[in-house]
């Protein structure tokens, strides 16, 4: 999708979210300041109004996610603005409470094996840290 507006070329919603935020904080001529995102998700249930809430969607969402993480490119405003820019270089995969540890460790090897990256304990709450490798 082109915007109309900035004749910026986007390929998905995420980047066009982020961008959005900039051109905000422009307008308050704010402009040193680079964007973080520290979460994002995709439900995988819903009501039956919400036909997008699907296991099938929330996987595909993921893996695209992570694979734009690892790819290492910005924002088609800020290209030079990476998740490898962050100066602790490192990616964090937080369970759920309740969350067994069967499950847990198929969603991780999962989720790491996209990324290429190694996982280890971090910490007795269950965050599991992942540097980027």
């Amino acid at each position: 999708m082109v915007d109309p507006n900035t004749l910026l070329h986007y390929t998905n919603v995420l980047d066009a979210v982020i961008d959005a935020v900039y051109f905000s904080i422009k307008n308050h001529n704010i402009t040193d300041v680079v964007v973080h995102v520290t979460e994002s998700r995709w439900p995988s249930k819903g009501y039956s109004k919400e036909p997008y809430a699907t296991i099938d969607n929330a996987v595909t969402y993921h893996s695209n996610l992570i694979k734009h993480v690892f790819d290492c490119n910005g924002t088609p405003l800020h290209p030079e603005y990476t998740s490898t820019n962050d100066t602790t270089n490192q990616m964090y995969c937080v369970a759920m409470d309740g969350v067994d540890s069967r499950t847990m460790r198929a969603a991780l090897d999962w989720a790491l094996g996209l990324g290429r990256a190694i996982a280890r304990r971090f910490n007795p709450a269950r965050i599991v840290n992942s540097p980027i490798m």
